[in-house]
């Protein structure tokens, strides 16, 4: 159960990080996803710039724990 959602908690990190990286090319003509993006860019270089934590990585480290996988220390997934 907790293996499956580390999965899905990975996954959804993922799709943050396609977000951030790719979202521009979604957003045309869009002023709502626009605005969710730049929030979503900010974010993304606020963690790299000042190496803070994303709240995914602790939820993914923890329910990797809670799986039973204690071999690694370190997320799939940069923060």
């Amino acid at each position: 159960m907790y293996l499956a959602l580390a999965i899905i908690v990975l996954t959804l990190h993922l799709a943050f990080i396609l977000w951030v990286v790719l979202g521009v090319f979604f957003t045309r003509g869009r002023p709502v996803l626009r605005r969710v993006h730049i929030v979503s860019l900010a974010w993304g270089l606020l963690t790299e710039t000042f190496t803070w934590t994303c709240p995914l990585t602790f939820a993914e480290t923890w329910l990797e724990q809670r799986a039973g996988n204690q071999n690694r220390g370190h997320s799939y997934a940069p923060s």
